[in-house]
């Protein structure tokens, strides 16, 4: 793949830090090698944080976080979130974004906000996979198949504003902000690649005008860049396609991030050869589209429709679905892609303790009702600190 900065950048907000690590191949112990990476960028950005008295922390949403840190003023000077801002305000009445969500605790949460600044109290963790364009559409099928499975159990967004809304609140509150321009599909894919291409430049006129070298990357460029689906297809410049997942926030820990660097791949992966064997006509995308907003509602408690494999459907939790595939992600990951075995059984371990028990949106509710917000936030902060910490289902927590 294509060189990408490494370094650690603000991006929208002026507490936004982004940090990359460098692309691996997907074998024997990558799983292990990216969070080590990701851990010692984080040890230097703790490192220097202290000397200010102050911390990093790996949030979805912090929550204590709301209208005080939202406004141009946190803005960062990049001239792609100030051209961003402009485009989107421009088509709003009144020049306000209304933001209206239903909380799974009954109430509806309303506000205005003047600007695209808000985005910026979302944080997630982005993972690419490479894909040869000729396996893109069963790859890409086979991701979203999963993909309400996946976001079940790595939600961990419950509060926006000192409000309870969604387990995974990222999703709603993304979606409210960019409107028709962020979303989870309307069908599966099978033209490939340029299907999807070919729908955004013909439905999204570009919000803002770069100038990359290769121009017929120059279109691409644009829509990808303005159009956030949560599996959202990736040309680097040096022509390497990739499959970008949006849909998992920051954090709590390495381990966690780690084992579900483990999740996507594996499931992205079996959900590959599932569609190679039809399973796109075993149930409709609708109903994979409705399992992904119920699981950004509910998350590890959410029930997901399935197919039973006699026909028909039943409701399943996530760690129902997952216990039916363990064995099946580990054979393919160990056996067909050389990964550690000993790597894939111990994160694949925290995946299945986190379904079973709890995830980092379930302790935020727990922590925040039983603590209040402030105090939630600063165990939470001691927690994950550690980089050898232990996984968030293991944190204190009574039931």
């Amino acid at each position: 793949m294509t060189s990408i900065p490494t370094y650690p950048r603000l991006t929208l907000n002026k507490y936004n830090l982004e940090i990359n690590v460098a692309p691996r191949q997907c074998q024997g112990f990558v799983i292990d090698e990216l969070a080590a990476d990701l851990g010692r960028h984080l040890d230097a950005l703790r490192q220097s944080a202290a000397k200010y008295g102050t911390q990093i922390g790996l949030f979805g949403i912090a929550p204590t976080i709301d209208d005080r840190h939202t406004g141009i003023k946190w803005m960062t000077n990049s001239l792609r979130y100030q051209a961003l801002n402009k485009a989107i305000m421009a088509g709003r009445p009144n020049k306000v974004l209304p933001i209206r969500i239903e909380s799974t605790r009954g109430h509806v949460h309303y506000c205005e906000i003047p600007d695209f600044t808000t985005e910026g109290v979302m944080n997630s963790t982005q993972v690419h996979l490479s894909v040869e364009p000729k396996d893109f559409t069963t790859l890409y099928n086979g991701a979203l198949l999963f993909a309400p499975v996946c976001l079940a159990v790595f939600a961990s967004s419950p509060f926006f504003a000192y409000r309870s809304l969604w387990a995974e609140t990222r999703i709603a509150l993304f979606e409210a902000i960019l409107k028709q321009r962020a979303f989870f599909g309307s069908d599966w894919v099978r033209g490939g690649p340029c299907e999807l291409f070919a729908a955004w430049l013909d439905q999204f006129p570009p919000f803002i005008l770069e100038e990359p070298n290769n121009l017929w990357l120059r279109t691409l460029k644009l829509r990808t860049g303005t159009v956030w689906p949560w599996i959202r297809p990736c040309v680097f410049p040096d022509h390497t396609l990739t499959l970008e997942f949006r849909s998992r926030s920051s954090g709590p820990t390495i381990i966690d991030t780690a084992a579900d660097f483990m999740l996507i791949a594996g499931t992205a992966l079996l959900g590959q050869k599932l569609m190679e064997h039809d399973w796109a006509g075993q149930i409709p995308f609708e109903l994979v589209r409705d399992n992904f907003y119920t699981a950004a509602r509910w998350g590890n408690q959410a029930s997901l429709i399935w197919p039973d494999g006699k026909g028909g459907y039943e409701e399943l939790k996530a760690w129902q679905i997952l216990e039916s595939y363990y064995q099946g992600i580990a054979t393919m990951l160990i056996d067909e892609h050389g990964l550690d075995a000993s790597s894939v059984n111990y994160h694949l371990a925290v995946i299945e303790h986190r379904s079973k028990h709890f995830n980092t949106s379930q302790w935020l509710d727990w922590a925040i009702d039983f603590y209040g917000p402030q105090y939630a936030m600063d165990l939470y902060l001691k927690y994950s600190q550690d980089n050898n910490s232990t996984p968030v289902s293991t944190w204190p927590h009574e039931h």
